[in-house]
This record gives structure tokens, C-alpha cells and sequence, in this order.
């Protein structure tokens, strides 16, 4: 069980009870609070306390998310889509043949990586064309 000060939760307004002197709240929601207040199924929330149970664990589920969100669940699918291409991407890179420069294996930053493979290939292929012009 989770208890807070009731005077902390801006939803919260304190109600002048003139009959006792216990301090009474009530709901009330802001003006640029959804048209809905998202409360997971995980949590028993009582206002009058200002206290939460927490229930159990939020639990995994195809299609349904169990994270406080104020995001429907189409952003969430939008998101998990691009995660789920950007590993793909990662998965499928090139395997890039090591750079070896006068018999060693190194390895460069990519900028001068690239220029070194460029060089290295038109030289290959400048010697490729001087051996068809001698045959």
C-alpha cells in the first residue's frame, strides 16, 4: 500500500467540511488533464485516503500494454514498429572484409576507412586494365 499527502496530488481539492474537522478531498480534474485518466488494472486507487495497492506485477500481453501511458495504443504500436525495423537493420549490415595496408589488419575510422577501400580498388582496377591491354 502506497499513502501519500493528499495536499501533494494536484487533482486532489480540499472540501470545507463544517460538520467535523477531518480533512475531506475530492476529485477534481485539471484543465489540461486527458478526458480520461489512465489507471492500471495493477493498482486499487482511493482518492479519499490518498493511498494506491499495488496489486501485482504489470503483466506482458500481445496487443496490450500495461504501462502507465498517456499515449494511446497506436503511438505504442508506431514505436515498437520502428524499434523492431531499426533491429532488423542492425541485424542485416555487410559483413566488411577486414582492411589490411602493408600486411597488417586495421581497423579506421569510418571516413578514412572508406577512402582507403576507394583507393585500394581503383588501383586494383588500373591494374586489372594494364593486364587486358598487354594481353
Amino acid at each position: 500500500m502506497i499513502t501519500v499527502d493528499p495536499s501533494v496530488i494536484p487533482v486532489l481539492k480540499r472540501v470545507k467540511n463544517e460538520k467535523s474537522r477531518e480533512k475531506i478531498y475530492k476529485f477534481s480534474p485539471v484543465d489540461y488533464m486527458q478526458p480520461w485518466m489512465f489507471l492500471p488494472d495493477y493498482l486499487e486507487v482511493n482518492y479519499a485516503t490518498a493511498s494506491a495497492v499495488f496489486l501485482r506485477s504489470p503483466l506482458p500481453q500481445p496487443n496490450h500494454t500495461e504501462i502507465p501511458s498517456p499515449h494511446p495504443p497506436a503511438i505504442h504500436a508506431l514505436a515498437y514498429d520502428w524499434y523492431v525495423r531499426r533491429s532488423k537493420a542492425n541485424r542485416t549490415k555487410r559483413h566488411i572484409k577486414p582492411l589490411i595496408i602493408n600486411g597488417r589488419t586495421v581497423k579506421l575510422k569510418s571516413k578514412f576507412d572508406r577512402m582507403v577501400r576507394k583507393m585500394q580498388q581503383t588501383k586494383r582496377s588500373e591494374g586489372k586494365k594494364k593486364l587486358l591491354n598487354q594481353a
